[in-house]
C-alpha cells in the first residue's frame, strides 16, 4: 500500500475540497497530512472490525458505522499521546474548533470511502465467498 497521501486525481486535494466545504477550515500542510494519515488508519481499523464480525460487512455509512463502533476516537483521534492531538491541541476555544473541524474532514471521508470504496467492496465479496 501506498504512503497516506491528500493528493487526488489530477494533483487536486481531495482533502482539501473537503477542507474547503467546511467554513473557516484552515490547516497547514502538515495538518492536511496528519488527517491524511487518521484516515488511513480509520480504514484499516474499520477493515479489521469488519472482518472481526464487530461490524457488518454491508455497512455502508458513517452513521450506520456509529452504531457498531464508538467513532470518535477512530483514527487515533482520541490517543491523548497520539499525532493528531499534537497536530489538533485542544487547549483554547479556537483550537478545539479546529479539532472539531479537522475531525469533521476525517469523518467525511471516510463516509465518502465507506459508501464508493473499491476496498470494501471486495472486503464484501471476501466475506460472501
Amino acid at each position: 500500500m501506498s504512503p497516506p497521501t491528500s493528493k487526488g486525481v489530477g494533483g487536486l486535494s481531495f482533502f482539501g475540497n473537503l477542507i474547503m466545504t467546511i467554513s473557516c477550515a484552515s490547516f497547514t500542510p502538515a495538518q492536511e497530512a496528519g488527517i491524511a494519515r487518521a484516515v488511513e488508519l480509520d480504514k484499516n481499523e474499520i477493515k479489521v472490525c469488519v472482518a472481526a464480525g464487530q461490524v457488518p460487512p454491508t455497512t455502508t455509512t458513517f452513521a450506520e458505522l456509529e452504531s457498531h463502533l464508538h467513532t470518535r476516537c477512530l483514527g487515533g483521534l482520541c490517543n491523548k499521546d497520539g499525532e493528531f492531538l499534537q497536530l489538533f491541541p485542544r487547549n483554547s476555544e479556537s483550537s478545539t474548533a479546529t479539532f472539531n473541524q479537522a475531525a469533521e474532514v476525517v469523518r467525511r471521508a471516510l463516509g465518502e470511502w465507506m459508501s464508493i470504496s473499491i476496498e470494501r467492496s471486495a472486503l464484501l465479496v471476501s466475506e460472501v465467498d
